[in-house]
């Protein structure tokens, strides 16, 4: 029988009302031998590697109900859109890029990423027009981790050209540019090789990816040996010292700037001081002795706050070697991203010389800074500029594109990048042929909706049981808040160490394979369980739970993260009642990072799906908007009153209400603007 989204969620409501009374301990013992086989689900990569979810100490006793809701919403037809577009198979017979793992080939959609609709339309979506809960406007980056050389075929519409193609030629250039920084053919404007990275960005999911994904291969060996660098080829020759002749990254040679990438940096800048935040001179560098190896860095700066910029670029970040990438995607901040930009630049500036003759600083800002934008007048600018293309502009996925491709390839080399793209291709082959029943995102994203909409949990806490994951929980915490920004039900992801409550699930993840001590590795492991059972079933004594605390009232339990803190407080009464998820990778590398990004990408995108919401939707409020346009104005306005020496009115509500400001909000501008005065 055929039935409805809604009488699937109702199904589920009602079945919800006969678990909710029921213990993790009473589900466990009735149905111990099933869960221990049907809750745990075991994806196989390349080379053996394992990815394993358990979610057998969740509140839940069957997962048909959910995947009635998922069939009926036609979610799988909506991932095979997200991987195809929807036209038809093309009877052409090819090996598609997401059956890399099958032995025969197989006729596969060499098709459109979208359906009818023009990429204008699926652009319209990015900039605040309505779009349904559909693939449309969806930003196809299932394509960036395609890899080449393979035969794939995808098509954009009204396009014969394969998309492909324009994508690995993006891969080339990034290739090809951190090739060179990292072999010192591409220098600073001082003459020094470039090894630091500074990614300025007005918030968004990409810096908090990067970070993530930094952390993570820092700790990797390959990827730790890959980020170093010898100290001593920092220092400058005594004939680039002299002179700077010799850069080989000197501005583009046109004498129009506004055919030139580096104009699109430096341009819109100009009018602004050559004042510094933070900034040192480059005469001294590090302290180091010339045999001394150090990590490149990477540092992101996500706001326009002064103290904030200035404590980003201290400790070591000298202006001399260090790389600028500014990432424009999202439209609706991209003055705040100018503005962060225009000090970074002047930061360089006052860095890398005294002189203030403007050919001089426009040499410096095309040796040392770089754009990622999705604005379609900036594709053709020049080499410094990278655009982003108009089938893959939601900045929520982007992570897979040249803003994080050319600081990643640049820290750590190209080939470490390309083993972070082969890991998320690998998920996504994982995602897009497995069912639902063995599909690890759909199941977490099965899972947080019964918990978030049927039980009533208050969000999730993820907590790190291996220190390379530890700058995980942000980055989740920042892709779902993105993501599932337009839908009414937000619920909030926690990091490790922040409070829990009785009805917050707790995220274990942990890499079962270790480059330290494997007998303290396994006592970790071993830890992680006996965690998880502790928290799920307690210390059963009868048919309750044995309180751990002296307290009647609170008890303290460790929500481990990877230093092994212990923070969170709950009651006692549940105890031996909190539902757990267990998240086990092979091990914490290049190939894990991919992984675990397109996970929580392909996890966020049901969760939208499953509350019928876009997930590739806009992510601004309309309303919002529109009242700090008002109070922006305003409050001009009332400033150029002050100028002109008149006097502010005061408690004209009609005009405020005219003005659509609240009047406590006025009030506070009187103030802030005699302040200011």
């Amino acid at each position: 029988m055929i039935i409805s989204a809604h009488q699937a969620r109702g199904i589920l409501q009602r079945h919800s009302e006969e678990t909710k009374p029921l213990r993790l301990s009473e589900i466990n013992k009735a149905e111990s031998n099933r869960r221990g086989d049907d809750f745990i689900s075991v994806h196989k990569s390349e080379g053996g590697r394992t990815l394993i979810l358990d979610l057998s100490r969740q509140r839940i006793d069957t997962f048909n109900h959910l995947f009635r809701l998922f069939g009926t919403l036609g979610i799988k037809e909506k991932i095979r859109d997200l991987a195809w577009g929807r036209t038809g198979r093309t009877g052409e017979r090819r090996e598609g890029p997401y059956n890399n793992f099958a032995s025969v080939a197989m006729y596969h959609r060499s098709v459109s990423f979208a359906n009818s609709r023009s990429l204008s339309d699926v652009f319209r979506g990015s900039r605040g027009d309505e779009v349904d809960g559909g693939a449309e406007g969806s930003s196809y980056h299932l394509a960036f981790r395609v890899p080449p050389g393979q035969g794939h075929v995808m098509y954009a519409p009204n396009d014969t050209s394969n998309v492909l193609d324009e994508i690995h030629t993006i891969f080339e250039r990034v290739k090809h540019l951190s090739n060179s920084i990292r072999q010192g053919k591409r220098l600073g404007y001082s003459g020094r090789p470039m090894c630091d990275v500074l990614v300025v960005s007005a918030g968004g999911v990409v810096p908090k990816a990067l970070e993530f994904i930094y952390e993570l291969l820092l700790l990797d060996e390959h990827g730790e040996a890959s980020a170093e660098v010898d100290a001593s080829t920092l220092l400058p020759s005594k004939s680039n010292s002299q002179s700077n002749s010799n850069i080989n990254c000197a501005a583009p040679q046109s004498s129009s700037l506004q055919s030139s990438v580096y104009n699109l940096v430096a341009t819109p800048f100009k009018k602004h001081s050559t004042g510094s935040h933070g900034g040192s001179s480059p005469t001294k560098l590090f302290g180091q002795s010339h045999t001394t190896r150090r990590r490149r860095q990477l540092r992101v700066i996500t706001s326009s706050d002064p103290s904030l910029i200035k404590r980003a670029l201290s400790d070591g970040l000298r202006p001399s070697t260090t790389i600028v990438i500014t990432l424009s995607l999202d439209r609706e901040k991209e003055r705040e991203t100018k503005a962060i930009t225009a000090s970074i630049r002047n930061w360089l500036l006052s860095g890398l010389q005294d002189s203030v003759e403007q050919k001089s600083r426009d040499r410096a800002v095309a040796a040392h800074m770089y754009l990622v934008t999705g604005k379609d007048m900036m594709r053709r600018a020049g080499s410094n500029s990278y655009a982003v293309p108009n089938h893959t502009r939601c900045e929520a996925f982007s992570t897979f594109t040249a803003a994080g491709l050319l600081p990643l390839s640049i820290l750590f080399g190209w080939d470490v990048a390309q083993r972070v793209l082969e890991g998320a291709h690998d998920m996504d082959s994982h995602f897009v042929e497995s069912s639902a029943r063995h599909n690890i995102p759909v199941l977490l994203a099965l899972v947080d909706l019964w918990n978030e909409e049927f039980l009533g949990s208050n969000g999730r806490t993820v907590s790190p049981f291996s220190e390379a994951l530890s700058a995980y929980p942000e980055f989740v915490a920042r892709l779902e808040s993105s993501v599932l920004s337009s839908s009414k039900c937000r619920p909030l992801v926690f990091g490790a160490g922040q409070s829990l409550n009785a009805s917050t699930s707790t995220e274990f993840i942990m890499a079962l394979k270790s480059s330290n001590d494997p007998t303290d590795h396994e006592q970790r492991l071993c830890k992680l369980f006996a965690r998880a059972d502790t928290m799920a079933f307690g210390l059963e004594d009868g048919a309750r739970t044995r309180s751990f605390s002296s307290s009647p009232t609170a008890l303290a339990i460790q929500s481990v993260d990877s230093m092994g803190s212990q923070s969170s407080v709950v009651p006692s009464d549940d105890v031996g009642d909190q539902t757990c998820t267990l998240l086990l990778c092979d091990k914490c590398d290049a190939y894990t990072a991919g992984q675990l990004v397109a996970l929580e990408e392909h996890r966020a995108t049901v969760k939208a799906w499953l509350r019928e919401v876009n997930p590739f939707s806009p992510q601004s409020d309309p309303v919002q908007n529109e009242r700090l346009d008002n109070i922006a104005k305003k409050l001009n306005d009332m400033k150029s009153v002050i100028a002109n020496g008149g006097e502010l009115e005061g408690g004209d509500e009609g005009r405020e209400e005219e003005d659509n400001i609240n009047a406590s909000t006025m009030t506070m501008l009187r103030n802030y603007i005699h302040l200011d005065t």
